[in-house]
């Protein structure tokens, strides 16, 4: 669906919902989730998965992830190098780079051609470090000591009592060209600037969005899958949230990024990878306080102020201010699988493997680990595999349970699989469950969001709703079907009735004038929707704007 199609479809359903979404909640129809799991997708087929297996796969691997943000600088990794660069590395005073454990010292790896006048590698006085490998001229001032060997065949310059305990290595410094691989195509979410003020936790889907600014006070969660911006800053008191340690989150910032907040992870701990950024603008990125993560800079300098950092960093040009210290990021202890795996020129999602073994309750947890992981390809195996289960009610209470632990915790993605897991059992009780879902009332909840910022609470109730809709219309009995009726004709959202009715349409086209005849004068042009599916789209679809006056 191309981003004007989704605003084009989307504006009917923004009229619709006047009544019952107020302010930011509103303005997401056109931009936002609801654009993409409602109003958008009436004209074509309101799919039982698609909201599944696009929305989670849109989750990719946790490895896939970190491979991506880590690609630009192959020869700094295969040397464990935790500070790389293609031009200059500049180590300030007192500054310690050390491994994970917090007593040895790491690598650090200078790829820039020995020849450059900018290109150095220097070392501030009383600084230490791990091994370094440089293609550029080092500089080494007073007091500075290498735990380990300097590989260098460039121009030394030392101070006085500078130590290198493996002494110097001439000879190949590792990669001197930059492999960063394309950045995946995302979904465009809004072209609005996003400002979160104090109070405020935007959740936002994975997708490419227009700048962000994160306020002091603000929250910015983000789940373990790929985001693009084009300016990130994040303001002193300001914070990200990432999801896991063992699945990190990947973020794009395409022309600016400027950070003086926090990272945390859910629950508001630090510890574990933290946030991979792949900033790709060309001016200098000043990384004012403490930062927990991973930065791929390619075309600039990062500027690190003196405090703690932890993680990864490769750029054009790394600079620690004096009386810094940079820490590898340690593996949390409950990751089963290394946060950071080899890396090589050209990377594909990880193979997830066939479905695991689904014969009761107890093999749930194993196979929703794979089950969430699936992209299209795996689709029709994960239906299988959810089909051959049979009468087990025991399997349908652990799901339903784990939706509504799901939905409470916004756990958005991993809730609109297990309504489609619901849905694949073909199971009385689950189609009951889903039929109770979307005719209960949508509960009062507050619109907190900001402009255009977030997918709030309500907004998600309704997307809940939608996709139980879709998979009850797929289900094709005649209870199901009569719960979508019910809801197209009755329900008091009208958002709900215009999805229900755009699903009864699409599977038979000849209840539409039936259904013209019931449905309420504000609902009629659902029944006029084109989709985009027919060859004579374009030209219904003038027809529709005409008809109903839209732009």
């Amino acid at each position: 669906m191309s981003a004007i199609m989704g605003v084009r479809c989307g504006a009917l359903c923004l009229d619709a919902q006047r009544s019952h979404i107020s302010g930011a909640g509103r303005r997401l129809v056109l931009g936002f989730a609801l654009s993409m799991l409602a109003c958008s997708r009436i004209p074509d087929e309101p799919d039982a998965w698609s909201g599944s297996a696009d929305s989670l796969e849109d989750v990719r691997s946790a490895d896939h992830a970190v491979v991506s943000a880590l690609e630009a600088f192959q020869g700094a990794i295969d040397v464990g190098a935790i500070l790389g660069s293609t031009t200059a590395i500049y180590v300030g005073d007192r500054v310690h780079v050390r491994q994970a454990t917090g007593t040895g010292f790491a690598p650090v790896s200078n790829v820039g051609p020995g020849t450059g006048t900018a290109n150095i590698t220097r070392l501030g006085a009383d600084s230490k470090t791990g091994p370094i490998w440089s293609s550029a001229k080092v500089d080494l001032r007073d007091r500075a000591h290498i735990y380990g060997a300097l590989h260098t065949s460039a121009t030394l310059t030392r101070g006085n009592n500078v130590l290198i305990d493996g002494g110097t290595v001439t000879g190949p410094v590792g990669a001197k060209i930059n492999i960063l691989s394309s950045f995946p195509t995302l979904t465009v979410r809004t072209t609005t600037p996003i400002t979160i003020t104090s109070g405020q936790d935007a959740r936002l889907l994975p997708g490419s969005y227009a700048s962000v600014t994160v306020r002091p006070g603000g929250t910015l969660s983000l789940d373990p899958d790929y985001y693009s911006f084009a300016n990130v800053i994040v303001e002193s008191g300001g914070k990200i949230v990432t999801k896991t340690d063992c699945s990190p989150t990947t973020l794009q910032a395409r022309t600016g990024f400027t950070f003086r907040g926090s990272v945390l992870r859910e629950g508001g701990t630090e510890g574990g990878l933290g946030l991979l950024v792949r900033y790709e603008g060309s001016t200098t990125a000043p990384i004012e306080s403490r930062f927990r993560g991973a930065i791929v800079a390619p075309n600039a300098e990062i500027n690190m102020a003196a405090v703690a950092h932890e993680g990864r960093f490769f750029a054009k040009a790394v600079r620690l201010q004096s009386g810094a210290s940079v820490t590898a990021s340690a593996q949390a202890a409950t990751c089963s699988t290394v946060t950071v795996p080899p890396v090589s020129p050209s990377v594909s999602p990880a193979d997830i493997g066939s479905a695991p073994p689904l014969v009761s309750a107890a093999d749930l947890d194993t196979f929703l680990a794979w089950f969430y992981r699936i992209r299209k390809a795996e689709l029709s195996e994960a239906k299988l595999a959810i089909s051959r289960v049979g009468n087990r009610n025991d399997v349908f209470t652990a799901v339903a349970t784990r939706f509504e632990t799901a939905k409470d915790n916004s756990h958005f993605g991993e809730a609109v699989m297990l309504l489609s897991f619901l849905g694949a059992m073909a199971l009385p009780a689950a189609e009951r469950y889903l039929g109770d879902l979307v005719a209960g009332p949508v509960p009062a909840l507050p619109d907190v969001s900001g402009p255009g910022v977030t997918f709030s609470r309500f907004d998600r109730e309704i997307a809940y709703r939608q996709k139980a809709i879709a998979v009850l219309a797929s289900l094709g009995t005649e209870s199901a079907a009569g719960v979508v009726r019910s809801v197209a004709l009755n329900h008091p959202v009208q958002a709900l009735r215009g999805y229900a009715l755009g699903a009864l349409v699409y599977r038979d086209s000849s209840v539409r004038e039936e259904l013209r005849g019931l449905v309420r004068a504000e609902d009629q042009h659902y029944m006029d929707q084109p989709r985009r599916s027919d060859p004579d789209f374009g030209t219904k679809l003038e027809t529709y704007r005409t008809k109903y006056a839209q732009p």
